[in-house]
């Protein structure tokens, strides 16, 4: 099933913008010091998640040092390469993860920027344009790739959920929605 639906998810994703061997290129090229910024790119995505009260509430307070581990598990892993089969399924199980954590795709997605901000003005400061450039454009391919594993991911795992819990199976389910946003976007204009 997660291989099915990592393909699935992927082959949605117009092959010109997907993160391809151009963009694993240019971040195993820059490991080094992409790695040089681990601490304090870990240190300040943390810092962000436990400074705001909403995301604070996801966390306990003995886990931090589990949680950063794992993003440095997952930062050190995606410069190393490769982009696999078996990487964009991890990344897929993600979104399953965070449904069970409560980690909603806002959440994700504000993350995500952070972490392009963080990496984009790092390597503007200290590689040449055309290098940074390449990294910087490697990173938001990377971005739209796992945000859509993640959310679609979420999304589909939350209907399967809902429908071994309640019966509801996708397509009724896809069905009861599509009324009910008719009617907002009613009542809306």
């Amino acid at each position: 099933m997660k291989a099915e639906l990592t393909e699935n998810i992927l082959n949605q994703i117009p092959d010109s913008v997907r993160f391809n061997q151009d963009d694993a290129a240019a971040l195993v090229a820059h490991q080094s010091f992409l790695l040089s910024l681990e601490d304090e790119l870990v240190k300040g995505f943390y810092d962000h998640l436990y400074a705001h009260e909403t995301t604070r509430k996801i966390f306990t307070d003995d886990e931090r040092e589990a949680r950063e581990k794992t993003l440095r598990d997952w930062y050190q892993r995606t410069l190393s390469g490769p982009f696999d089969t078996h990487y964009w399924e991890w990344q897929t199980l993600v979104g399953l993860v965070h449904i069970k954590r409560n980690v909603n795709n806002a959440m994700v997605a504000g993350m995500w920027g952070w972490l392009q901000t963080f990496l984009g003005q790092h390597v503007l400061e200290k590689l040449p344009s055309e290098e940074a450039l390449k990294v910087i454009k490697a990173v938001h391919a990377l971005q739209a790739v796992v945000m859509a594993l993640i959310s679609e991911s979420y999304q589909r795992n939350m209907f399967t959920a809902v429908d071994k819990a309640a019966g509801l199976n996708e397509a009724l389910l896809y069905r009861l929605v599509s009324i009910e946003i008719d009617e907002m976007l009613a009542q809306a204009r």
